[in-house]
């Protein structure tokens, strides 16, 4: 008889070459007039930064080179989009970045000396509505087949052995008016149905006070039985406005994706299909306020934001969360990025919550590239020492990864992660000294990006988790609260119209 776990590798295997049935789309409405023909880079009359609409921030000189921005797909540039993705880009929160924009920051909303020339698109100062979708599906197989179907504590590819629509994803706005002299309005709003929805919730808007669900059914495997596997959310919904004073300053009113972390909510801007335990456990998903958004220097920009705190549509109490950031472009091919939030984020206004993400990313040679991020987290009185008396909670971790480019369509990814929730306020949400032991969480992740097709995106991986958490009862945090490690293999595929 061949064994389970052997069986199941080979069903992982086979669905790379047999799951076309996903979809999704990524496509805009421009008023400028679209290209009249779709090539790939690098043209050899034209730089392939000449050609780009960012062409003040240049891609490494890799021949092999071509964009792989989303929006790109549909010829908008004239670009083919390659397999690499690299994540999202930090000082944006993870709203747009893909490709070499994950490690060339890009100055919201600010033409720097007031010059659309110089530091935005070259045909000039454009406004455009656009529309973007896409659909993400995937599998993703345990090899201890848990009982209760849950890969947790890996969250969001987070159901063993079965298929999951994990996003429907529709974005629509119009692009705000960012540079020159000129002012400029704009807004946005995101909406994403599948299983990614549980992960992505505001407290006041999808989900009340009480935790329960708002629009969404309140019977289902999530939660303890109170939250379906499929549900909707919306976490975006923002009017931009860009004011051509100084530099030129954007600010986003509303709802919008936080601007700490590396990784995305959004699965084209990953590389990988499941997440890393810093942005799982470690930090917000959305802000809910203002963010003001500037270029300091030519090569150093600059953010702020007041917002109702983590995951929240509705301030939880008479306080503001603060949001402040600074990205450094050191030499077009290196950057580092650094952004803190803090606040009290409990009702009684009595504990305040701190994080920092420090993002540092580097193009090593035309097809290797490096990102590290650390974070680290504290919360004043959420934890219970051995006496019973309150204490902070802190968390942190480091995470690294690393790209190589194989060819023009294939991508290998490595992630390797460290995650210390010292306190067990994060993970498990057992913040006790007397109760639980240990706070380690280890990963390490192989992958691909395999671009099919201009629309098709194939990520396969492989990965393994480790943990010396021992909760109450024993056991460990793996197959169902039995084990201290698992080892899972998923793939996803995403598809762009």
């Amino acid at each position: 008889m061949v064994p389970r776990w052997t069986a199941l590798t080979v069903f992982a295997l086979g669905g790379l070459a047999t799951c076309a049935t996903a979809s999704a789309v990524d496509f805009e409405i421009r008023d400028e007039a679209p290209p009249s023909a779709v090539k790939s880079y690098p043209d050899p009359s034209i730089p392939v930064w000449e050609s780009h609409p960012r062409r003040d921030r240049r891609p490494p000189a890799d021949p092999m080179w071509i964009s792989d921005d989303p929006r790109d797909a549909d010829g908008g540039d004239g670009s083919v989009a390659p397999a690499g993705n690299y994540e999202s880009e930090p000082t944006s929160g993870s709203d747009e970045g893909l490709g070499w924009e994950s490690y060339l920051p890009e100055a919201p909303g600010a033409c720097g000396d007031g010059s659309c020339e110089s530091w935005c698109n070259p045909a000039g100062c454009q406004q455009s509505w656009f529309v973007d979708l896409w659909m993400d599906q995937g599998f993703t197989g345990n090899y201890d087949f848990p009982d209760n179907n849950f890969n947790l504590p890996v969250t969001f590819n987070d159901r063993a052995n079965e298929y999951m629509m994990n996003q429907l994803y529709l974005s629509m706005g119009r692009k705000v008016l960012d540079c020159g002299d000129q002012w400029g309005l704009g807004g946005r709003v995101d909406l994403l149905y599948g299983t990614d929805y549980f992960f992505t919730t505001a407290l006041g808007l999808e989900t009340r006070a009480d935790g329960s669900q708002r629009w969404n059914s309140g019977e289902g495997p999530r939660n303890g039985g109170t939250a379906a596997l499929y549900g909707l959310a919306m976490p975006q919904l923002y009017g931009e406005v860009y004011v051509p004073v100084l530099s030129g300053i954007n600010f986003k009113l509303g709802h919008f994706y936080t601007t700490l972390g590396y990784e995305s909510v959004m699965a084209p801007s990953n590389f990988f299909y499941s997440h890393s335990y810093c942005m799982q456990y470690g930090e917000p998903k959305t802000n809910t306020g203002v963010l003001a958004s500037m270029p300091l220097s030519r090569r150093l920009n600059g953010h702020f934001a007041y917002t109702t705190g983590w995951d929240s549509w509705e301030m939880v109490n008479d306080e503001g969360s603060y949001v402040a950031g600074l990205t450094w472009n050191a030499n077009d091919i290196s950057t580092v990025s650094f952004a803190m939030q803090t606040g009290r984020e409990d009702l009684a206004a009595m504990n305040n919550r701190f994080l920092y993400t420090l993002v540092m990313t580097q193009q090593l040679t035309n097809r290797f590239r490096w990102v590290i991020q650390q974070d680290f987290g504290s919360e004043s009185l959420a934890e219970v020492d051995v006496v019973g008396a309150p204490d902070d909670a802190k968390w942190y971790g480091v995470n690294n990864y690393f790209y190589w480019d194989v060819s023009n369509n294939v991508t290998w990814g490595l992630r390797a992660e460290w995650f210390r929730d010292q306190d067990n306020a994060r993970v498990l949400g057992i913040p006790s000294e007397t109760l639980v032991k240990g706070g380690n969480y280890v990963g390490l992740t192989s992958g691909l990006n395999y671009r099919m097709t201009r629309r098709f995106l194939l990520r396969p991986e492989l990965r393994w988790d480790w943990s010396d958490v021992v909760p109450p009862g024993g056991g460990g945090m793996f197959n169902d609260f039995t084990e201290d490690g698992q080892i899972t293999a998923g793939f996803d595929l995403i598809f762009q119209l």
